[in-house]
């Protein structure tokens, strides 16, 4: 909960996420804030990738030339 009150993310909205309450993943805002306090190196790349934002994703871009999806 900490790590949540921390990042300035709504407790609720991620909640009703994980419990599949809301079926698209968090916005890049969101996971932009997610990303800014992860533990464990997260990158927001990662984040992104795992949220199906990132197309054609490639291990040597750098985060300046990710390429977002449109959904």
């Amino acid at each position: 909960m900490d790590y949540l009150i921390s990042t300035g993310v709504s407790t609720a909205h991620i909640s009703r996420f994980l419990r599949s309450l809301i079926e698209s993943p968090p916005a890049p805002e969101i996971i932009a804030k997610l990303a800014d306090k992860a533990w464990d190196e997260v990158t927001y790349k990662e984040l992104m990738t795992a949220a199906d934002h990132i197309v054609g994703s490639n291990e040597d871009e750098d985060e300046e030339d990710i390429n977002f999806s449109k959904k």
